[in-house]
């Protein structure tokens, strides 16, 4: 695990909060660099694959952000961590949309006195460069070595969404069809979820605002497969980007539906903040819900809903072709394979009970 040391990001009037987001945005555009994954020996000098030390270094940073915009704000600096989360988010995105496509390995040896032709790079027909960016979402593990890191369960979310508004620019209207979906769901929208601190500005607790949270991302990545399906045709002609925009809804989706359970979980657990923050009043928090407090039954239903809406697009756009015409497709296509079962654990995971909810209620 790569340690470092830095300075409380928001503890010297916005300096170290903006230094702090131009290191993990460089930390992020390295590990997502075409020109570095595919490398024969991608190992540090202490026998870690790069982009695992990488990830811990994001992961440190991440811990030491929310510990410093807690030791300055009044309120435990939940909200202010996470609105600095989405905006870095969209810097991360731009940063990993201009990398370009990978490119050929260095020649190999000679055979017979002609140089044996170089290896070719993965991803290397991306002329557009779409993939870095995807691929970035897939390495941000949040339970490599089993150990569950809420901080970057939260990055994962928010840099999947924004590389979705990133690249689906012809979405001009976002807000307005994200919001079209939750008011399907008006009763787990309006359901009680306590306060932090008293008064009528007080912030929403962090239960409340993990299930709005989880809800957007589910919105969100249903908007992304609805406007893929209807321009299934244009995506098959650019296979990378139909990889990269099927890549980034799903993570969407897992990243926020994974949220959503973790926190209806650890309510049942007291020590499961413990284990998933840094040992920090801070970094426990970001861990889920406290004991005590729970989702309510109409927003179990909301949740479970939409994931179940979002693995049969899933199915629908592994279906959607016929012929593989080249090797984006067929991963997009195992991908979609695997994302359908994946997103429909949730149900399963609500038939056995998880959360505290029955399937017969």
């Amino acid at each position: 695990m790569v340690r470092l040391g830095l300075p409380p990001p928001a503890g010297d009037g916005g300096g170290g909060a903006d230094a702090a987001s131009g290191l993990l945005v460089g930390l992020l555009r390295a590990s997502a660099d075409p020109r570095m994954y595919p490398a024969e020996d991608p190992s540090g000098s202490c026998g870690e694959r790069l982009h695992s030390v990488l990830r811990g270094a994001v992961r440190s940073l991440l811990g030491s952000a929310r510990r410093g915009f807690a030791a300055s704000c009044g309120d435990g600096g939940g909200l202010e961590y996470e609105a600095w989360i989405s905006v870095v988010s969209v810097r991360v995105a731009d940063a990993l949309s201009d990398l370009g496509a990978g490119t050929s390995g260095p020649p190999g040896a000679s055979s017979g006195g002609s140089p044996v032709p170089p290896e070719p790079r993965q991803d290397e027909d991306d002329e557009d460069g779409v993939l870095p960016l995807s691929m970035a979402v897939l390495r941000l593990d949040v339970s490599e070595s089993g150990t569950y890191c809420a901080d970057l369960a939260g990055l994962r979310l928010a840099l999947a969404e924004a590389g979705l508004r990133k690249q689906l620019d012809d979405v001009d209207d976002w807000p307005e069809r994200i919001a079209s979906r939750l008011k399907n769901y008006p009763d787990a929208l309006s359901a009680p979820s306590g306060k932090e601190g008293d008064g009528e500005g007080a912030s929403p607790s962090l239960l409340a605002r993990t299930f709005r949270t989880a809800m957007t991302g589910l919105a969100a990545s249903e908007v992304a497969f609805d406007f893929v399906r209807e321009n299934k045709e244009s995506f098959l002609d650019c296979p990378p980007f139909f990889l990269s925009a099927s890549v980034l809804a799903g993570e969407c989706a897992c990243s926020a539906a994974g949220m959503f359970w973790r926190a209806a979980r650890d309510r049942r657990r007291p020590s499961a903040a413990l284990e998933d923050g840094d040992g920090t009043e801070a970094g426990n928090a970001a861990g889920g819900a406290g004991p005590g407090e729970d989702f309510a039954p109409e927003q179990y239903d909301a949740v479970h809903d939409l994931a179940g809406r979002i693995a049969s697009h899933s199915r629908d756009l592994e279906k959607g072709y016929a012929v593989v015409t080249s090797s984006h497709l067929q991963r997009t296509k195992e991908y979609n394979t695997r994302l359908s079962k994946k997103v429909g654990n949730v149900d399963r995971g609500r038939q056995r009970g998880e959360g505290g909810r029955s399937s017969k209620r």
